[in-house]
């Protein structure tokens, strides 16, 4: 695809211009000199200062008489599909064949120059280079159809509509480039820059050019209007509104423009050359505008947070109303017509890069030209859904989804020359867990008559991980078995029963319970040989998965255990005490249900801590002593130990950073023991005193399980650096493991000193990301409860900066929930409290999330501190315009907050209902809405009189809008003893009144103007 099309004709584009622009058309478009090919441009190029000349004389002040400009043309679809086209079809108006032929072509000759290279010699025996075939067109379409799920023709195929748009578009590139150009604006701040000129009613690119930044020969008025004539060139004479930002904007090319049928309208920088300096100079106020028109071009300075200039030849400086009132004024607010055409068609180059953003994928190359292909790729199948979409909308037929279109073309491409692919058969793999699942009879293989030698059977599970089965010669241990199963006519090395209870304990327990398996396991473990010894105590540890079911297996395995804790090795060493400490921990947190002897499980603690520490041992060696420690401390002596025995505590933790992903679990299960953040069942005392009655068995708490043990605990592990550490596991795949990391968070959160400590060690995000995805439900919950308390007592805009404070708002809605507990919910709406106080933008996030009816629903709760908790979410909330709007709604919203005006025992609760009205009170609708409410005169009097400033403040400001909305209004409210309240605090002589006092002196003012009051002579 050529970046720039050169113009073909130049006798047929004379002909669409009217003869007096002849030679202006020939210097721009038919001068050899100005050159046919753009290669970019510099920022500083602009207008020379000989053709602006002209403009300078030429302003003055007044309105643009602007002339009609037909548009001469139609949106139109240049092309023919038949009634009943594929998707994919769309596709290849664009992809046609000569794409795929040059694809092909260019892939088999950067082949063939490959093979001739000495690098080529080189490939590694397995290499896929050394089974080359040539590609053909069937196999290019598969390959572009794979490129377009991981997610020129286009001018030729559609004719834009009326209003028109050029903008910058982006392809992101962080690589060294001479011509990577950095936009803070974008999304992707660093990469290509694309000129892209698009139709403004559904963002379709018809014309680009890429931005190369080297030099060349510009006309005389600058590249930047060289570019914009170029992309305009087959659109002239047509009577198209082009919009264009302040980069492009300039008096002398909207003048040519309008002469060659075009119109423009774009944001001005008032240091143009041109621009006249009585539009520079002036001084506005807000609201204010100006006008400066040459006949054919206006110019407008309007002032609204700041100076606003907009250059048009198709607008004069009229003003439309935007639908929109003054929350202030409460007037119709009014914008000039240009900015209005400008923000609604301007937006067309945005909303393209937008659309492609969305099936856009990660695909990482060292060239620059790669990005910028599939960046093109995936613009040319937007641009085939558009056409699909217009195509659609012609035959009145519903079009799919984006996502639907680019799935059936994907199908299209990939379904339509796919060959058969070849089934691979190879042997069994071992790392298979599907290979166990198979009900296979273990037995001993039975010695033949006259054969001496002990009878053996390889393995063909242990011994074909990669599919090849090993031999004797090639240098690797062949794996035999005494054991086969009878049924498959194979060997089997009993390793296979250290795999069974992996899988679900239910299967498990039902394939151990088969005749002969415990026995075999028993005689395995008392063999001398330290294989069957391993293979035989990790099948009874990992067979105790219910206390019932474990409990007998266990008992009997009990002195052969103790006995390999003397004498076996320490692999098999470290999985006998584990099983002990299995047994050991039967009676999980219950301090009266003790397994084993008085000291024991003390015994077993420090043997599993002295594998821990000892940084020479095995990785594996140091996980099963980490597993044996998640047992072994539900006793909460052996809790108290472990933490206050340094060295094993930061051993802990270094063991976490291993690579190994197993030790993660048990790890995290020792954290969340240590620091008592599982859950916990709440007893209720009749029930106790029933159980005693019944003479059945109470659990007893322990006393170092209580409050102030805990909380020391929690301190001492935070301060190890525990919150560092779960950082890098957040990465897991595993939900369990990511519950468990969250219920250690949440503990450690639940301390206020502590919570700057998780957000120095980056735990935060770590946090956020707990609370998104990939977690169990319980696990998402207390994520974001410690989010939500990390966010109350720390300001959310340093705790969680930029897009992460965004992010913040869904997790906190998420625990807003009936199921969830009353403490989550309260500790939630303080967050969200904080949250919407920080900016509007975070306030449209909460209501985008479906917030407002959850913060709503607590407002009429029948706890005190819910209810309080949610109004002052509100309070904040309603600064916004689109929640005035919802209280100015046939509702009893209002009526709530004046009855909360009234209540007595909860001042918290009326000031933050208080502070609510005298917001919503900006609004008529709303003023009326609290007379509208039986006991407001006595609500008003409560606040205007009510000792707390704050209160009295807010009474005093919502007294005031009151009588500012309307004169009716402020007669019924002057009535009695109003007027004498406000007489009294208009005077009074407190510092800290003197706000209310301002206020109530204001409102007198207003009713003297009225004429409801006069003033004493």
């Amino acid at each position: 695809m050529e970046v720039v099309e050169e113009v073909a004709d130049g006798d047929a584009l004379l002909e669409l211009v009217e003869p007096d622009n002849h030679d202006f058309v020939k210097e721009i478009f038919l001068n050899d000199d100005s050159g046919d090919e753009f290669l970019g441009f510099d920022e500083d190029d602009l207008e020379n200062d000989e053709q602006i000349a002209p403009f300078e004389d030429t302003w003055i002040r007044g309105n643009l008489d602007t002339r009609a400009l037909p548009f001469d043309k139609e949106k139109s679809l240049n092309f023919d599909v038949g009634d009943n086209p594929e998707m994919v079809d769309f596709l290849r108006l664009i992809l046609d064949d000569v794409f795929f032929d040059t694809l092909v072509e260019e892939t088999n000759r950067s082949a063939t120059d490959f093979f001739a290279t000495p690098d080529s010699q080189n490939l590694k025996p397995h290499s896929r280079f050394k089974q080359w075939e040539d590609v053909n067109r069937d196999d290019m379409s598969r390959f572009i159809g794979m490129i377009i799920a991981m997610r020129s023709n286009f001018q030729e195929l559609y004719y834009p509509g009326e209003n028109i748009a050029i903008d910058e578009g982006m392809v992101a590139w962080r690589g060294n480039l001479s011509f990577r150009v950095y936009m803070p604006d974008k999304p992707n701040k660093f990469g290509v820059k694309l000129f892209m000129l698009c139709d403004s009613s559904n963002g379709y690119c018809s014309r680009l050019e890429i931005y190369y930044a080297t030099d060349q020969n510009p006309s005389p008025k600058g590249k930047i209007y060289d570019l914009v004539m170029r992309l305009m060139q087959p659109y002239l004479n047509k009577g198209h509104k082009l919009y264009v930002d302040n980069y492009y904007t300039s008096p002398i090319l909207f003048h040519d423009l309008r002469k060659l049928g075009t119109g423009a309208c774009g944001t001005l920088r008032s240091n143009r050359k041109g621009v006249p300096d009585d539009i520079k100079n002036v001084k506005l106020k807000k609201g204010e505008s100006v006008a400066m028109t040459n006949g054919i071009l206006q110019i407008l300075k309007w002032k609204d947070k700041r100076d606003v200039h907009v250059c048009s030849s198709i607008h004069a400086a009229e003003f439309v109303n935007t639908g929109r009132n003054d929350r202030v004024t409460g007037q119709v607010i009014q914008k000039p017509e240009a900015i209005m055409d400008y923000n609604k068609y301007m937006g067309a180059v945005d909303r393209c890069d937008q659309m492609i953003t969305y099936p856009a994928f990660k695909r990482r190359t060292l060239k620059w030209w790669k990005k910028v292909f599939f960046h093109l790729l995936m613009l040319a199948t937007l641009n085939a859904y558009l056409l699909y979409v217009e195509f659609c909308r012609k035959k009145n037929r519903k079009p799919v989804l984006h996502r639907v279109f680019r799935r059936e073309v994907v199908k299209s491409l990939i379904s339509a020359t796919a060959p058969p692919l070849p089934v691979a058969r190879g042997a069994a793999n071992a790392r298979d867990m599907e290979r166990l699942t198979g009900r296979h009879f273990i037995s001993k293989i039975v010695q033949k008559e006259g054969l001496k030698s002990k009878p053996l059977r390889t393995c063909p599970v242990c011994n074909v991980p990669t599919g090849k089965r090993k031999t004797a010669g090639d240098g690797r241990k062949v794996v035999r078995s005494s054991y086969e199963c009878k049924d498959c006519d194979v060997g089997l090395c009993l390793s296979l029963l250290s795999f069974v209870p992996y899988g679900p304990y239910e299967v498990g327990n039902v394939i151990l319970s088969f005749e002969g398996v415990t026995d075999i396991m028993l005689h395995l473990a008392s063999s001398k040989n330290p294989l069957h010894q391993q293979v035989a105590v990790e099948a009874i540890v990992h067979s105790a998965s219910k206390k019932d079911k474990c409990t007998g297996l266990l008992a009997k395995a009990v002195p052969l255990l103790q006995q390999l804790i003397k004498e076996a090795d320490d692999q098999v060493k470290v999985r006998a005490l584990v099983g002990l400490c299995k047994l050991g921990s039967a009676g999980g947190s219950d301090a009266s249900d003790k397994q084993l002897a008085e000291g024991s499980t003390m015994t077993l603690a420090k043997v599993c801590r002295k594998f821990l520490v000892n940084p020479s041992k095995d990785i594996e060696i140091r996980r099963w002593a980490t597993e044996g420690l998640a047992y072994l401390t539900l006793d909460a002596d052996i809790k108290e130990e472990l933490v206050n025995d340094t060295p094993a505590l930061k051993s802990l933790i270094e063991v976490t950073t291993a690579s190994d992903k197993n030790v993660l679990y048990p790890a995290a299960t020792v954290f969340v023991n240590v620091t008592n953040s599982y859950d916990v069942k709440d007893v209720e005392p009749e029930l106790v005193e029933l159980a005693k009655f019944a003479k059945q068995h109470v659990p007893e708490k322990h006393d170092l399980d209580k409050p102030e043990y805990i909380k020391a605990r929690v301190h001492k592990v935070a301060e190890a650096g525990v919150c560092s550490a779960l950082v890098a596991l957040c990465n897991t795949d595993s939900k369990a493991s990511r519950e468990l990391i969250s219920r250690v968070y949440l503990a450690i959160a639940t301390e206020e000193d502590l919570r700057g400590l998780i957000v120095q060690q980056g735990a935060a995000k770590a946090l956020l990301k707990l609370a998104i995805e990939n977690n169990t439900e319980k696990g998402l919950i207390k994520a974001s409860h410690a989010l939500a308390k990390l966010s109350i007592t720390m300001n959310p805009q340093t705790t969680f900066p930029g897009q992460r404070m965004y992010e913040l708002v869904r997790p906190l809605l998420s625990i807003l929930h009936l199921e969830c507990t009353a403490l989550e919910n309260f500790e939630a709406l303080l967050a969200l409290t904080n949250l919407s106080s920080i900016s509007e933008s975070v306030r449209k996030r909460i209501l985008a999330e479906k917030g407002f009816s959850k913060i709503e629903h607590y407002m009429f709760e029948e706890h005190e501190l819910l209810k309080r908790a949610s109004t002052e979410c509100m309070c904040n909330l309603v600064m916004s315009d689109e929640v005035v709007k919802l209280f100015e709604g046939e509702n009893d919203r209002v009526k709530l907050l004046v009855l909360y005006c009234g209540d007595e025992d909860d001042p918290l609760l009326v000031r933050a209902a208080a502070g609510s009205l005298a917001v919503l009170s900006h609004s008529e609708i709303v003023c009326k809405k609290i007379l509208e409410v039986r006991p407001h005169m006595e609500m008003l009097q409560c606040l205007l009189v009510n000792e707390n400033v704050e209160i009295q403040h807010r009474g005093c400001y919502i007294m005031a809008n009151l009588i500012n909305s309307n004169k009716e209004i402020a007669e019924k409210l002057l009535e009695g003893q109003m007027l004498e309240i406000l007489m009294a605090l208009s005077i009074v002589d407190e510092p800290e009144r003197q706000r209310a006092k301002e206020l109530c002196v204001q409102s007198l003012k207003k009713a003297e103007e009225y004429g409801i009051i006069k003033p004493n002579k």
